[in-house]
Formats: structure tokens, sequence, C-alpha cells
């Protein structure tokens, strides 16, 4: 168990992404469990990108606000210590030599999420098998809401997935993951980013460069159809 910013207890590993990691933690202030999103430092992320990556990320979900099938936000924090680095002089017992102590200190940027406690849409196929024809139409109801919200809103999430797509307690899903999605307000929604899982990606999203955009909103409902 680990001690994050002298408030989370961070417990079991329940995923790893492309540049995060994501475990199951307490709130030791009120004993809530929710889902810490931390950055990976074996991606040798320079402090000002791993800063970067958590502002995306928090950015679009507070621009975008809340949806039943989003997961929430609970709070983020970009660039904490683990431990404090604190300076001590002890007197050792036996000798009365004189000894610096110094802390250990590390940095984390973290992200604070709901957490889905049934797990991913992956996981929950790989251990039940496919799915009956009316289960798949609710979830797939719910998956399509959350789109549509975040279209309605000009953003578009890039990296729709079984993998990210969560289930609650109560078996309802929440889209999850939108740490590469972007807003596309201002662009017609047309984008020249490759972004994406290649198994879910619209060719023409794999093919992007400046001189061929793609239209971002379809290259979603490309991937709702990989779904």
């Amino acid at each position: 168990v680990k001690m994050i910013d002298g408030k989370y207890h961070v417990k079991q590993l329940l995923g790893i992404g492309g540049s995060s990691r994501v475990f199951s933690c307490i709130d030791t202030l009120d004993d809530s469990e929710y889902a810490i999103k931390v950055i990976r430092k074996d991606k040798g992320y320079t402090p000002e990108v791993a800063t970067k990556l958590v502002e995306m990320e928090v950015n679009t979900m507070l621009k975008l606000g809340s949806h039943p099938c989003l997961v929430n936000l609970i709070s983020a924090n970009k660039a904490i210590c683990c431990y404090k680095k604190v300076d001590s002089v002890l007197k050792d017992g036996v000798n009365g030599e004189t000894k610096n102590y110094v802390a250990v200190r590390e940095e984390v940027n973290y992200i604070i999420l709901e957490k889905c406690i049934n797990g991913s849409l992956s996981k929950y196929v790989k251990n039940t098998g496919p799915m009956e024809e009316l289960v798949t139409r609710f979830f797939f109801t719910q998956l399509c809401s959350a789109v549509h919200f975040m279209h309605t809103e000009e953003f578009v999430h890039l990296d729709i997935k079984l993998d990210n797509i969560l289930l609650d307690e109560f078996f309802n899903l929440k889209l999850a993951d939108l740490g590469i999605a972007l807003c596309a307000k201002n662009t017609s929604g047309y984008l020249a980013h490759r972004r994406g899982t290649n198994r879910y990606m619209a060719p023409e999203v794999d093919k992007a460069s400046t001189k061929a955009p793609y239209n971002a909103f379809k290259a979603d409902l490309y991937s709702l159809g990989v779904v």
C-alpha cells in the first residue's frame, strides 16, 4: 500500500493505458473509494509533459461537465510530492553521532475519478462471452448517449473502445479516458491528428495529415460500429 499526497491509500492495479496506470484508492479523510489515474514514469515524460497530460484531460472533463454515462471527475493534482522533502537532524542514541535523514521526494501526476467497480466492458465480455441482443442494445444506447453528448458540446473522443467503457455498481455504462479527446469547435469538425487504437480506428484517421484531414465526428461513429 502506498500513500499519495498524504491523502490517498493506493490499492490494486485496475488497468494500464498508453500514458498512465489506474489503481483503486481510498480517501483517508472519509474512506471513500475512487480510481486514481497516475501518469506512467516508465514512459520518461518530462515533468512539463506529465503535467500537460493531466491538464488536458482535466480541462476536457471540466468543459464537458457531467453526464450519466461519462466517468465523473473527482479531483486532480499535477505535480505533488508523494513524500515531501524533510531535512532533520537526529541524535544516534548509541554513540551520540549526529546524522542527517532526508525523506525521499517523489513527484506524481494524477487524476481522481469515480470508481466503476464492475470493470471494463472488455474484461466483462472476455469473462462472460457474447451478450444477448437485448443486453447489447441497453449498453449501446447508453454509449451512444455519452458520445452524442460529447458531440453536442463539440468534443470528440477519438479512442472509443471496449477497454474505455466501464460498468458501475448497477451495471450502467460509463465512457472513460478523455485524455486524447479534442474540441473540434473551431475546425468544422475536421482534424489532422492521428489518435486512437488501431483496431478501432477509422481508415482516414490512420492516414491523417494536414493535407488529408478527417471528419472527427464520423471517426467516433466508426469506432462505435467496431464496438
